[in-house]
Formats: C-alpha cells, structure tokens, sequence
C-alpha cells in the first residue's frame, strides 16, 4: 500500500499505521516505503504530524492499474487562536453532522495568540477556558492551509441548536433561532438570536439563564420550541430542532349552498389529557372567509385539530374535525343550515329565569368540556324563554344550569329541522343544602357531588356555604362533599319522589392541619408555583392531601395533617422542584425554594444501543420518594415531554440538587420504593447547582 497526500505527492514524512486484521490491532511506525497489508486486514488508520488521521476498510483502498493499492492521507491545516494570551485554551472539534457532539474528533490545547496543526474538514470548534462557557465557532480547515480564529470569553454555559428538516432528514439553513430564560429562570438579557448555517447549526455562546428554550421559526416549517435547555457552566448543551413541514387547510363555506363571506374561521388545539376542565384552547389560525366562501390556514403541525365556524357575534358555532398532514392541504367542504332552537325552563309550575342551557355536538366532545365549548348557548328571560341557533343538524347534548352554574338537567336530541323546540321541566323540589365547619361557619367553595341515578352532578358552594340541584326525576341518590383542608364527611343518603321530597341538608366539615404561609423563590415571591401535599402512612406510603397555587404575592393554603408531618412539593415560578416535611401548625411558614436548579439528561437505548421511546420515571431524592404524578406536574409545567422521546431522551430539567435514585415507572411503583423494595431500579445520580448530569440508560429486554 502507498501512502500519498491530498494532491497526489507520496508522503516522505513519519506515519503511524494502525492494522486491525481479525480480532488483532497493531501499530507501527512508517516513513514513505510502501506498506505491507496483513492477509486479513479489517481497517487501517495512519495519522502523522503533518498529516490524517484518515481511517479506511479494505474495500475502501483504491487499487492503482498496477495492482497497488492507495491510501489519500490529507495534509493538516495551521490553526492560529488569537484574542486571550493569558488562560490555556481547550481546542475540541466536532465534525458538523456529529449526532451528539459530546466526543470530539480532535481535543488539543493552545494559548492564546498561538498556533496548533488541525485535521483539515469542517467543524463546529469549541474554545474552553476554565470557568468560562465555551466560545463556539464554524470552522473550514482546508488541507495544508492556514486557519485563524479569535476567542472570545464568555460567561455561563453555551448551546448548539440544529435544525432539520424532520421528513427528509437534511439541515435546514436560515432558520431564525431566539433563545432565552424560561420564566422564573431569567437571569440577563431576555433573548438572543442566531440564524442557522449551511449545516443547520446555530451557535450560542455564554447563555446566562438558569433554565432556557427555544424558539425556531422558518417560512418552510411550522415554529417549533424546546423546553427546559441547560448545561454545566464552562460546557455546551444540544439540541436538535426537527422541523415540521406541516400542512396548511383550505375550509369551503357555504350557507344554504351559497358561499359565503365574513364567517369566523379558526382552528384549535385541545389538551388531549387536560388535568380538570379543559383549559382555554390554543388557537393555531384565525381567519374569515373571503367572498368565495374560502378561508386558508398557514402552516400547522400534522395531528387532529378543531375547525370553528361562527358567524359574526353570536354565541354559537360550528366544529369540526379536521387532520393535517405534512406537506398537504387539507380540505374541508362545511355546509351551515342555520337552525332556530327555542323552548323554556319551568320548575314545577314557575318559570325559571337566568337559567343557561348549551347545545354540544355529541360528535365533537372534547376531554373535560366546560360551558365555554358548547356550540350554543342561551340564557332564559323572565318568562324562562330562550332562543339560540345551531349550524347543522346532528346529535348533541342539551344541558340546563342554574344561575349559579350548578347542573340542573340534561338530555340527548336528536336536532335536524330548521325549528326545533327543546325544554326542560325540573321538579319544583331539589336537593339543597349548606355546608359547615366545625364552628358552624359557612364554608365557601366546597365541591359537592351528587350521584343520582345514572347522572353526576357537580356544585360548588356560595360564600354562604350553600348549594342546591335541580331534579329532573324522582330516584335516590348520594351527596359527597370535599374541601381542601377539612376532613371528608359520611356520604349522605337521599331520595325523592310523589310523597317524599329532600329535607335541606346540613353538611359539616371538620378541619384538618392547615398549612398557612408565603413561598419565595431566589428572586422573590414565587406567584403561580404550584403546591402538593401528602399524608405519610407507616411504611413511607404517602396519601394525597391536597393541591394549590401561589398567589401574585406568593401566598398559599394547603391541606395538612395535624399531629403528623406533611409532605409538600413545590414546582414552577422559578421554584426548582423542591420537597418539604412540616408539622402543621397556627403560625404562617415560610418556604424557600432551592436557589438553584440541576438537570438530569437520561438517555435511554436497548442491548442493542437502539433508542427507547415512551418510558417515564419517578425519583428518590436524598431518601424522599417524588411520586409520577408530581413528576409529571414538574415536566409538564416546563413543557417538557413527561416520557423519553423518539431518540431515547428524558430532560430532567429544574431539580433541586441533591442525591437521587431514578426508577422506571413501569416496572415499580412509589409505595413499593418507599416500602424498601428496589425494583425498577434504573440508576443514579449526584446533582450540583447549575449543572447538566447526562448518564446512558440500557433497558433489559422486556423491560
């Protein structure tokens, strides 16, 4: 084998060549005389002062007419680092498509104003100086030339954003990347913004935050974040951006076959697994239709939406479902039939005003509706008379609530003619009642359920500790009443029908431990934290208590247990998450949240080093076992996945330090840990302030 330079000239210089042949790998030095190939030569790699390194199977030697074969070795490149002749700098180079970047193909130590040879190729360069985040750069190194880069030094810790096109896989260049602080987690300048190269990367240097995401918008793609973005400071994080060509939605309106113009046209994205009602959904495009009839989205990310038609003000609308797909528009033909639908509200004899009946499309449900998504809704006058329209015929959900929002009746209709007459006739009787505490003072908002029937109904009590139900049926039923703080009562028994109607009922509460106190953050009172306390059962079984939010000022109640320790959990509002026992106690506490947040980056791969996508965990912190759910809680509030993703990653973002024991959900539970039992056991950790811990998981199979 002869070994010749990047323009073809025979290398006279001092080479190492490395044969693996079988199972054995030897070294030995050469100096331009033509090399011996071992009959079962795997790979060679030669690398010499001036030259390499180069790597190459048999099958990649080039065989010359005279039956040699040849090697290219390409010459190094002179790379010259100015801009700091006081630190020794760390040189580390990565090659631009490097999958992780965290082992580079090139480490080498410099100072600055001086000069180092480097394999030629392109790089991204990172330029450490101890104490200082790194100073990341592009780098060309062409062979035998000469190369200059100036350090510049930064604070804090650095990332690397790739963006890629996620359907063919190819870096995306001029996508426009702003980073900055999540909230609660600012520290410095709110945002940066860089604009990815030829090879997707966007570089940032010295990021100052505690916490950071993301932001990557480009025309071609649907804008996409990442959440909960740390490293250790004096290192770099990654993060690769897939980007979504989405698709775009054509909507076609018409209203008795007409096109027409001016009607509301919006999509929207539902929680699919919203914790209680459905929160406010997030509108994706709003539009109206032009003189066609037509209304055109931008882009969206591929998944189910909610298309909403409603015509210019008035409190009703149409859904309907509608699936993006990458790269297509989709289109949706609506016909809207405008159908009035009137009728009345009476108890017994009496008509009953201000009452609110809704409209719900049974084809269109959405997880834990409120009122707020029904497709109409009207409220009774005087007379107990309301008026509403609806847009196309179909089954829906009639419902009926008392003045104060309590569920007073509800039925399933079948709704097609252009006038339809629904109406309700609760029984002049109900099921009502106060609740009280110990003290016999009214308590306010309190949630009492009943089940009567087949139904569930659910009321919240007035400031006068009072609630009542409509009946609709004769039958018999239970109350249950709860309260955060207080201790839950017997269920009582009711019944109503010709002869017997409810007695008002008086429930009673008995308080519970009541935790009183403010709660601050390293930058003051951590409004909107969330809360959660846990009864500790013999054994380390912990029992839900109670859950609640900080408010503008940091101030909180939250239902403890007396003569016992509670166990509460803090997360969110710049609280890393932290974990107290308390005795409860008449004196307001004040918490402090962890100063600093740590971040946990768990990679998870099979036997085979294969990712492994949708595993979740829970943690043991310093002895105290966090439950899924508050875990869960945590992520979810950083807007971080709650299981590992398609390439096998969890981020553990915004944890107190500490030491921790991670367990894979699936395979234990929390009472079982804390019972003493190690099953699921996955690993374990040490984390500092302000640091980024990245460990490599292998699952068993099976597991």
């Amino acid at each position: 084998m002869q070994l010749v330079d990047d323009r073809g000239k025979a290398i006279t210089e001092e080479v190492e060549v490395c044969f693996q042949a079988g199972t054995r790998s030897d070294c030995a030095p050469s100096r331009g005389a033509r090399i011996e190939l071992p009959p079962e030569l795997v790979s060679v790699r030669v690398e010499g002062a001036d030259h390499g390194p180069v790597s190459a199977t048999r099958q990649n030697l080039r065989k010359e007419p005279n039956g040699d074969l040849l090697l290219a070795i390409p010459r190094k490149a002179l790379l010259q680092v100015a801009g700091s002749s006081e630190n020794n700098l760390t040189v580390s180079l990565y090659s631009q498509d490097d999958p992780s970047f965290r082992t580079p193909s090139f480490r080498g130590e410099v100072r600055g104003g001086s000069a180092l040879k480097v394999p030629s190729g392109v790089y991204l360069v990172s330029l450490a100086a101890s104490g200082r985040a790194p100073d990341l750069q592009l780098l060309t190194a062409k062979p035998g030339g000469s190369e200059r880069l100036v350090y510049r030094p930064h604070s804090g810790w650095s990332l690397v954003v790739r963006c890629r096109a996620e359907k063919e896989g190819t870096p995306v260049q001029g996508a426009q990347v702003d980073v900055g602080a999540m909230e609660g987690f600012s520290s410095g300048p709110q945002k940066e913004r860089q604009v990815s190269g030829k090879s997707g990367l966007a570089l940032f240097s010295g990021i100052p935050h505690l916490l950071a995401s993301a932001a990557v918008a480009h025309p071609r793609f649907v804008s996409h974040r990442e959440e909960g973005i740390s490293a250790s400071p004096g290192t770099f994080a990654f993060r690769e951006a897939q980007l979504e060509e989405g698709g775009r939605l054509r909507a076609a309106v018409t209203v008795e076959g007409k096109p027409v113009a001016g009607v509301d046209c919006r999509v929207l994205e539902y929680d699919a697994n919203p914790r209680g009602p459905a929160p406010e959904p997030k509108a994706l495009f709003q539009g109206t239709t032009d003189g066609a009839g037509i209304c055109r989205s931008g882009k969206i990310a591929p998944g189910s939406y909610t298309l909403r038609l409603a015509m210019s003000g008035r409190r009703s609308f149409l859904d309907r479902t509608v699936v993006m797909i990458s790269g297509e528009e989709t289109t949706a033909v609506v016909s809207l039939a405008a159908m009035r639908i009137h009728g009345s509200v009476r108890r017994g004899p009496q008509a009953a005003p201000s009452y609110v009946v809704t409209f719900s499309d049974q084809n269109e449900s959405k997880q834990n509706a409120t009122r707020r998504d029904a497709q109409a809704e009207a409220t009774t006058n005087e007379e107990g008379e309301f008026e509403t329209l609806l847009w196309s015929p179909g089954d829906y959900y009639a419902g009926v609530q008392t003045p104060e929002g309590t569920p007073a009746g509800f039925k399933r209709l079948r709704l097609e003619n252009a006038e339809e007459r629904v109406d309700f006739f609760l029984e002049e009787h109900d099921v009502a009642g106060v609740v009280l505490d110990d003290r016999d003072r009214p308590v306010a908002g309190a949630s009492v359920f009943l089940a009567w029937n087949r139904y569930h109904r659910l009321a919240r009590t007035d400031e006068k500790g009072s609630f009542s139900f409509p009946l609709t049926e004769d039958g018999r039923g239970t109350v249950r009443t709860l309260k955060a703080g207080y201790l839950e009562p017997p269920l009582v028994e009711v019944e109503a029908h010709a002869e017997v109607h409810p007695p008002p009922l008086v429930v009673r509460l008995k308080r519970t431990g009541l935790f009183s106190g403010r709660l601050l953050s390293s930058a003051g009172p951590a409004a909107g934290a969330s809360l959660i306390s846990y009864r500790l059962e013999p054994g380390g079984r912990a029992i839900p208590l109670g859950i609640t939010t900080g408010n503008s000022e940091g101030h909180f109640e939250l239902a403890a247990v007396d003569g016992a320790p509670t166990r509460i959990f803090v997360t969110g509002a710049g609280c890393p998450l932290t974990s107290f026992d308390l005795m409860s106690s008449a004196d307001e506490v004040v918490l402090h949240c962890a100063e600093l947040p740590a971040s946990l980056e768990l990679r998870f791969a099979d036997a085979q080093r294969k990712p492994v996508a949708g595993k979740d965990v829970f943690m043991r912190k310093d002895g105290v076992v966090i439950p899924n759910e508050v875990v869960a809680m945590h992520l979810a509030g950083l807007h971080l996945p709650t299981a590992t993703d398609a390439g096998g990653r969890l981020f553990l973002a915004g944890l107190a330090p500490g030491d921790y024991d991670v367990y894979l959900a699936e395979a234990t539970n929390p009472d079982l840990i804390a019972g003493g039992l190690p099953n699921g056991f996955l690993t374990a950790a040490s984390l500092a302030p302000l640091t980024t811990t990245e460990l490599e998981v292998t699952l068993e199979t099976g597991r």
